[in-house]
């Protein structure tokens, strides 16, 4: 399959500028944005640089074989490469946080009896639910993206030799999945 990122890459810097150009009266952007395009493309562009050794550690973890220093830092970048790049480029955190305590101090403000009443009350608390979806949105991501990297730290370690005969079995089943995944 042909992939051109540098293509992909044009189309959503195009499509983000001409959304932002020619916002509707509704907010909506009036082109598509190829965005998942350019993000499969990147990744399986990636996955494709390690083919073969991902192949060579599926084998040594299936036979048993000691996995070396180099092994594992290639494990490392093929299954949490992306997550540690994304932690590390993120600067919203921070701010998320704040937004949160304030978006929730904000809320409480809104429980009262009467709201069920209240029309202007009970529209600003949409809005307010909105906003706040949004930052949880981004929040929980971000947290998801360094709870999978402790997943596998915690899972596969330093030293692939502490694994069982199972979770050896296992790592190199999702390995082989992962692998023939990026092939289509």
């Amino acid at each position: 399959m042909n992939r051109d990122i540098p293509q992909a890459i044009e189309e959503v810097t195009n499509g983000i500028q001409h959304m932002l150009n020619h916002l509707d009266d509704d907010g909506h952007a009036s082109k598509p944005i190829p965005i998942e395009k350019l993000k499969n493309w990147a990744r399986e562009s990636y996955q494709d640089l390690f083919h073969e050794k991902i192949k060579d550690i599926i084998t040594k973890l299936k036979t048993k074989q000691d996995l070396t220093r180099e092994d594992m830092q290639v494990l490392e970048k093929w299954m949490i490469g992306d997550l540690k790049m994304y932690s590390s480029m993120e600067k919203h955190y921070e701010q998320w946080m704040s937004d949160l305590l304030s978006l929730t101090t904000t809320l409480e403000l809104y429980q009262q009896d009467d709201i069920h009443q209240n029309e202007k009350k009970l529209l600003e608390l949409q809005g307010l639910i909105l906003e706040l979806d949004h930052v949880l949105t981004d929040f929980e991501k971000y947290q998801y993206a360094i709870e999978r990297m402790h997943r596998f730290k915690s899972y596969v370690g330093t030293y692939a030799e502490q694994l069982t005969d199972t979770q050896r079995y296992e790592l190199a089943d999702m390995l082989k999945n992962m692998l023939y995944s990026s092939l289509y």
